[in-house]
């Protein structure tokens, strides 16, 4: 999880018991969006030499609270 709504200690809970993982807290969370943001570009960029790598998603659905 990132962004706000993992400060929220309900929504982390709830997310913790639905998928009976615990959520990793070792990342900042305001720099999260960025870093994977400036990853993408650096990767998608010919003047950038990336290693390579690849990404699973853990949770491939939206998740929304109404």
């Amino acid at each position: 999880m990132i962004g706000g709504s993992r400060r929220i200690p309900f929504i982390s809970r709830i997310v913790q018991e639905v998928f009976n993982k615990d959520a990793k807290t070792t990342m900042n969370l305001n720099e999260a969006v960025a870093r994977g943001a400036a990853m993408q570009c650096a990767i998608l960029s010919p003047a950038f030499r990336e290693r390579e790598f690849s990404t699973k998603d853990s949770q491939p659905y939206r998740v929304e609270v109404e």
